[in-house]
């Protein structure tokens, strides 16, 4: 009796092998682009919180009772600021603040709306509101 000795892939199953390959290698694919998309995002949200950061240090410097901390002053940096040592290069950023009085009933306290825009392709907006008490 003979045997048979045929041993191996047929050229289906290794077609088949590599279509479901590239199915799976198409998935990763679409994952690493979409990561590094986060990624990116999440550096420009971190970068602007650390620039609002920077501005806030700046405003708690000023003396409560100077123009710059008079409610409804406002004050936009130009943006991409070079060779200036209270700016440095801030890249897309364009930081920004307003001061008012609170919104509660606590006296002497001034409200500090600190915002940073970039543009990530629509602009977007980081801001937070930060307090300051005239201290004696």
């Amino acid at each position: 009796m003979p045997k048979n000795k045929n041993k191996g892939f047929t050229l289906i199953e290794i077609l088949l092998t590599i279509a479901i390959l590239s199915v799976g290698i198409l998935g990763v694919m679409t994952m690493q682009i979409r990561a590094t998309r986060s990624n990116a995002e999440a550096r420009k949200v971190t970068e602007s919180a650390s620039w609002m950061s920077d501005q806030f240090e700046r405003l708690m410097a000023i003396p409560y009772d100077d123009a710059q901390m008079a409610p409804g002053a406002t004050f936009t940096p130009v943006t991409n600021i070079i060779n200036d040592p209270a700016f440095p290069e801030i890249g897309p950023y364009t930081v920004s603040y307003t001061v008012s009085n609170a919104d509660n009933p606590i006296p002497n306290v001034k409200a500090i709306d600190v915002m940073v825009t970039w543009n990530a392709g629509d602009n977007r907006t980081l801001s937070f509101r930060y307090y300051k008490a005239d201290t004696f």
